[in-house]
């Protein structure tokens, strides 16, 4: 499938690339290739739910050497096969021999909302990330999959606000524990990078300086991808608090703390995940909002509806609408990667468009069709 990028956006995927040392590369890629190929033929000879689940894990184990190497199509489209594989089998063993599918999944959806961030896909990284969070069930898990669900988000540029208070409850979270996992070290790596730039985006740089001045030696795990965050994230949007000043009480509604952390006397903000028979009351006010909404506030307020909808997983008109208003932003904007994004959910949900507003998602992939340059990476 071609993709849809500005020009600034291909520019800075392309330098990220140049990186990567081609001959070993290469090498790598052909050994996880020819995993996926064994499993892929032992699935097809056995069939079983245990060389589907070995299969979605050599997918998983390649999309991890292609985001490594900058490849975030090629590492974004094999964790969605992943997710699938690990969806098939959820639906037919209903014993669940091989383990929890809702777990592998969630952490499927968890890594693949890491490319989908890096090529600008904001729905689809902000759903499976806040996925993945809601998925977690040990503390020390925690840490880990909120440190790359806040990266997500920053890089996305959704809420710098929940992103500074949720990468703060990481930090606390990591320093809490004794000996730390090498995935706690670069969970606290990663927090403190997006922490720091999610302090200065809402003018706070004691917080900033704060984040930066830890001792070397608590953040020394190499991680590049992280470093580039500033450089390839998409520009931040205002803030729920501060597109709703006048209704502080509901910002706090949409933000909960998680008592995932409370062993650790930490509770960071989190998206609500679900507010009961207040959903639909909310979803209707915020939308109402959206639609005499003006720039970049339109994209705010479309960000968290779809995350509190997506959270819901139930498809309405009210976020169907949401989303055509999203689109209309972002078309606006001439962000490709971003209404290419928006299509996608948009069809996913075709018949909970308002009829008056499907001649916009036609409108919308005109557009796409006409950006120059829609090729592959």
């Amino acid at each position: 499938m071609a993709h849809r990028y500005t020009g600034e956006h291909r520019a800075l995927l392309a330098e990220l690339r140049e990186g990567v040392n081609l001959d070993l590369a290469a090498d790598l890629r052909k050994y996880h290739s020819l995993n996926v190929s064994v499993f892929t033929a032992r699935a097809k000879a056995h069939g079983t739910h245990g060389s589907f689940s070995h299969l979605a894990k050599a997918h998983s184990r390649l999309a991890h050497f292609d985001f490594d190497v900058a490849d975030y199509e090629a590492a974004f489209d094999n964790l969605d096969y992943a997710e699938d594989l690990y969806r098939r089998c959820r639906k037919t063993d209903r014993l669940s021999w091989y383990g929890d599918w809702k777990s592998r999944i969630a952490e499927a959806r968890t890594e693949r909302a890491r490319p989908a961030a890096f090529l600008r896909r904001p729905l689809t990284a902000i759903a499976d990330a806040a996925h993945g969070v809601d998925h977690v069930r040990a503390t020390r898990q925690a840490a880990v999959r909120l440190a790359h669900a806040i990266w997500v988000w920053s890089l996305v540029g959704w809420d710098a606000e929940l992103v500074a208070e949720a990468s703060s409850g990481v930090v606390a979270m990591v320093l809490s524990v004794g000996e730390r996992t090498d995935d706690e070290r670069e969970a606290f790596r990663v927090a403190l990078e997006v922490a720091a730039i999610a302090h200065e985006d809402i003018g706070d740089p004691a917080g900033a300086r704060e984040m930066r001045s830890f001792p070397r030696s608590l953040n020394d795990t190499p991680f590049w991808a992280v470093s580039h965050t500033e450089q390839i994230r998409s520009r931040p949007c205002p803030t729920l608090r501060e597109v709703l000043a006048d209704r502080p009480d509901l910002v706090d509604l949409l933000r909960i703390s998680s008592p995932v952390f409370a062993s650790a006397g930490v509770a960071p903000f989190l998206p609500a995940r679900s507010l009961g028979k207040r959903r639909g009351k909310v979803i209707a006010e915020l939308l109402a909002r959206q639609r005499v909404a003006e720039g970049d506030a339109v994209i705010t307020l479309g960000l968290e509806i779809h995350a509190l909808s997506a959270f819901a997983d139930k498809r309405t008109a009210a976020w169907a609408e949401s989303l055509v208003l999203l689109g209309r932003a972002y078309a606006a904007a001439g962000e490709w990667a971003q209404l290419e994004d928006t299509v996608l959910w948009l069809t996913r949900m075709r018949r909970r468009v308002p009829s008056k507003l499907r001649g916009e998602v036609t409108r919308f992939a005109k557009l796409l069709d006409d950006v120059p340059g829609a090729d592959s990476l």
